[in-house]
């Protein structure tokens, strides 16, 4: 009788041993994190490989049990290519080896307000995970050279031409970079008296 009562007493120590070690509840999550970073790319790698893009907000979970959290962002998450977590314990995100933070290649034709990546990282304390959504946003870096679209070989006109008031052709570019625009001058002109209120017309 003594034997089975102790034996009963231990497999029910074992029992609340074992409840007391299984969380409870999943690890709470804010819904949403925002990031800013501007795009580009340093020595033809990203600036963002070694340094994370989140250090002075990383993503962090708070488990009610006090239970270890890791951190991972998913392979069904979009975008789970392009960034990715080091370690499981730190909540930093980094852009994945390899991967340019090229807005214009990324995010092609949005408005830069909106230019934005989404991804989802979850936290998880072995037995619930809870996951958050997380947007990059990219701004806009003048990293783009301005191309002519409509700029002829030669432009013929007439000797009797009036000089500086008439307006003999207008030229045109376009700039992938969304906030910055193309201003325009004539330089290297052998008769750049004769040009020089082009300058102001254009610019």
């Amino acid at each position: 009788m003594i034997v089975r009562l102790l034996l009963a007493l231990f497999q029910t120590a074992l029992w609340m041993q074992a409840e007391a070690s299984t969380p409870t509840y999943p690890p709470s999550l804010p819904p949403l994190y925002v990031y800013t970073i501007p795009e580009g790319y340093r020595n033809n790698r990203s600036i963002y490989e070694n340094e994370p893009i989140n250090a002075a907000n990383p993503v962090i979970a708070i488990d009610p049990g006090s239970f270890p959290v890791t951190y991972s962002i998913p392979a069904y998450s979009v975008n789970s290519d392009k960034f990715c977590m080091k370690d499981n314990a730190s909540g930093l995100i980094y852009v994945c080896q390899g991967v340019i933070m090229d807005r214009e290649v990324l995010t092609p034709g949005l408005d830069p307000a909106r230019a934005s990546l989404q991804l989802t990282v979850t936290a998880s304390n072995r037995a619930f995970t809870s996951s958050t959504a997380v947007y990059v946003y990219l701004t806009d870096v003048n990293d783009n050279t301005p191309q002519m679209t409509n700029l002829p070989d030669t432009i013929s006109l007439l000797e009797t031409t009036p000089v500086s008031t008439t307006q003999i052709f207008t030229v045109t570019a376009t700039d992938r970079d969304q906030t910055f625009f193309p201003t325009y001058s004539i330089i290297n002109s052998n008769t750049s008296i004769h040009w020089c209120h082009l300058i102001e017309w254009f610019s």
